[in-house]
């Protein structure tokens, strides 16, 4: 959706409840920042009038007196122009632990993959396949995804129907480790805090996940590609309490 776009579908509804998913692109645009700040503006005693100006149409206004829910894939950027969005609503991070998508993905497995509501993989060959996913995701030290799975499903359907002279686990394993690197490019082009946020968040995990501390700096090591005494920095960090962890967390 554009900036106009947004104007226009709230201009059409100014009492329902917008929601908006994959909003990326609309925090990128200044036009929709301005758009999104008028619509949430919250003085006491004032309307909340959201305009929109060109040079062929004019000035066009509407009071808008409904709700938005923004859902994203990724933390607000660190912009004066986004901060000052995010004074006007509740933020909530959703931060889930490797053993929770575990867990759900074991889940998903169990029944089965299905493709126009039949069941086109087994739910023992499912497992199968999601095991495999996984240690490929240990290994690598790749967050695991859901759509990884989807996609594993889809990569073994096409070895078993012979569309591929590649094993169906060599192609897991590739896809595993081009998201894996997606992952640190991720990482490592994020602002300076937001990465040390995202390395602590990690290392909870793995100290959660184990007590060896040498197994500990060596799953940090992969996972993040940080150095010894950026694990070490971390940990301290950690154990001195100086970030909550509800702070790294966005909640």
């Amino acid at each position: 959706m554009t900036a106009k776009g947004l104007f226009l579908a709230m201009k059409h509804s100014p009492d329902a409840v917008h929601v908006l998913e994959d909003m990326e692109r609309l925090t990128k645009d200044a036009d929709a920042q301005g758009v999104l700040r008028s619509a949430l503006w919250t003085q006491p005693g004032h309307d909340r009038v959201v305009t929109w100006t060109t040079a062929t149409e004019g000035s066009q206004r509407f009071i808008f007196r409904g709700g938005l829910i923004l859902i994203s894939n990724r933390p607000l950027a660190n912009m004066p122009e986004l901060l000052a969005l995010a004074t006007r609503i509740e933020v909530h991070q959703l931060e889930v632990t490797d053993a929770e998508l575990e867990a759900l993905m074991r889940d998903l497995a169990s029944r089965g993959y299905r493709h126009s509501d039949k069941i086109v993989i087994a739910p023992e060959e499912s497992i199968l396949v999601t095991e495999h996913l996984i240690r490929e995701c240990r290994q690598a030290g790749c967050p695991l995804d859901l759509r990884l799975q989807q996609k594993s499903f889809k990569t073994y359907l096409q070895w078993e129907s012979d569309w591929s002279v590649t094993h169906w686990q060599d192609l897991v394993a590739a896809s595993v480790r081009e998201a894996s690197h997606h992952f640190r490019h991720e990482a490592e082009t994020a602002p300076r805090e937001e990465r040390r946020t995202l390395r602590r968040n990690v290392l909870r995990e793995i100290i959660r996940l184990t007590d060896d501390q040498r197994e500990q700096l060596k799953r940090y090591e992969t996972q993040t590609g940080g150095s010894r005494a950026d694990f070490y920095r971390r940990k301290r960090e950690i154990e001195t309490g100086e970030f909550d962890p509800e702070c790294d967390s966005g909640g």
